[in-house]
């Protein structure tokens, strides 16, 4: 599996949970931070279209939700799926928690990031807090109708 965590969880979280999923730097997840490959501010179309064509692919987390943003431009909850990149969406009260909350969230549904990986590329997924522990939900993407 690999997955590519962007802005959402700082890079030091990211090499922790490296750690945690790979012990005695033995390989089995790959993790990388959006920061280690692309330069800060670059543009989500850019980097989506790059890590869209590798194999095999990437599973994308992100705390953007494309909410109140007032941008014109698409965001990763729509560029994700038009690509084909699955990605699993933060939702706002775990964005809003520490970088902690948010590893402990992506241990606890492990299981489920490795099952979302195999999913029809393009798929979303929403991470929620629920009662003591978190959710993995599919995100459908509901088009509007000016888009057609």
């Amino acid at each position: 599996m690999r997955l590519l965590a962007d802005e959402c969880i700082p890079r030091r979280a990211v090499e922790k949970l490296r750690e945690l999923r790979n012990p005695r730097d033995e390989i089995v997840t790959e993790m990388v931070h959006l920061l280690d490959r692309f330069e800060q501010g670059s543009a989500d179309d850019h980097w989506v279209e790059r890590i869209a064509a590798e194999t095999p692919p990437f599973l994308v987390i992100t705390g953007d939700r494309a909410v109140n943003t007032g941008r014109k431009d698409p965001r990763l909850p729509v560029l994700l799926p038009q690509a084909g990149v699955n990605g699993i969406l933060l939702t706002g009260k775990l964005q809003q928690r520490p970088a902690f909350e948010k590893i402990r969230a992506l241990m606890y549904v492990w299981p489920m990031l490795e099952q979302a990986v195999e999913l029809t590329r393009g798929t979303r997924c929403r991470l929620s807090p629920h009662g003591d522990g978190y959710r993995l939900q599919k995100w459908p993407l509901v088009w509007p109708r000016s888009a057609f």
